[in-house]
């Protein structure tokens, strides 16, 4: 429900922040996320004009920046992952598009090689620290294991990748002194963008989960509210107490959350959808709820994926 004075606010923090930008790439990179941050929290209370101005028009201008000071110069990121560094040969991904009610390209390739990965550098902001995971193909990334708290992940430009962001589970040792206590990390709000052939594992989150890009992908995720642009060939198994709304997007299959992860005590809305592009009566063409059938195949194949490489521990 849009609150006046908090949009007003908001309105006003995000200028004042947009125009306090300062040129470093490092500064500019910062302050992006905390901008991208600081929107997904507020997306509630937003109007949908301020939703599509700040998102599709403001925070482009800022990525336009970076990008230019990029091709510039080019330091070492601070935030992006090399795929170089894995001594696993690459995974080839069947090619085969999933129909919207079928998840099975994206599991179907062979079991990935499990990837430790380093944790990026942080970016402090009022939604917690922002990691960013990029450049990847044929990975199994897990969620950041050295982390406390809340935190927020961006996932750019993955391919053929299983991401799981559930917390790192406890590990047993010989005795209890060598036991690893349970993880308190958890995401809170993610942003996704250019990701092909991904599967995509998120417990479920305080905040807001933004996509843009994906194709032939399996996204399994609870959040409060959801948005997905310019994607298509994409099945969603979503736990939301929000209207989820999709824009420039096409054969998207929308599920319930799998049953076998932990459910929110609060009613989900992933079967009534959005579509800003659909100003028709009737229903969008755009997106389809799963039928029982097909909601139940792609509910094993969650589970099924949800179990890799939980036996032995990380890879080294």
């Amino acid at each position: 429900m849009t609150s006046t004075a908090v949009s007003a606010d908001f309105h006003s923090t995000f200028q004042a922040d947009k125009r306090a930008t300062p040129p470093s790439l490092t500064d500019i990179t910062t302050r992006l996320h905390a901008l991208r941050a600081g929107l997904n929290e507020n997306l509630a209370f937003l109007p949908a004009y301020d939703r599509r101005s700040c998102e599709l028009q403001q925070l482009k201008e800022l990525e336009s920046k970076l990008s230019q000071l990029r091709s510039k110069d080019k330091p070492k990121s601070r935030f992006a992952f090399s795929a170089g560094k894995s001594k696993a040969a690459p995974v080839k991904a069947e090619g085969e598009a999933p129909t919207p009610g079928s998840s099975a390209s994206a599991p179907s390739a062979p079991t990935p090689k499990q990837s430790t990965l380093p944790v990026s550098a942080n970016a402090a902001t009022a939604a917690g620290p922002v990691h960013v995971i990029s450049n990847l193909s044929s990975q199994l990334v897990r969620a950041p294991s050295d982390v406390e708290g809340g935190y927020t992940i961006t996932l750019e430009s993955l391919s053929s990748c299983i991401i799981d962001l559930r917390p790192p589970p406890q590990t047993s040792g010989t005795s209890g002194r060598n036991a690893t206590p349970p993880s308190t990390a958890q995401a809170t709000s993610i942003h996704a963008k250019s990701l092909r052939r991904c599967v995509l594992l998120v417990p479920v989150m305080e905040g807001s989960a933004i996509m843009e890009g994906l194709e032939d992908c399996l996204v399994i995720l609870g959040a409060q509210q959801f948005r997905i642009h310019s994607s298509r060939s994409t099945t969603i198994l979503l736990h939301v107490p929000s209207t989820p709304i999709i824009e420039h997007c096409s054969a998207l299959a929308f599920g319930p959350y799998p049953l076998f992860l932990q459910q929110p005590e609060y009613t989900s809305k992933h079967h009534d959808v959005q579509d800003f592009d659909w100003v028709r009566e009737g229903k969008s063409p755009n997106w389809a709820v799963l039928d029982p059938s097909n909601e139940a195949f792609a509910e094993r194949d969650a589970e099924a994926i949800s179990g890799l490489g939980d036996g032995d521990g990380d890879a080294s």
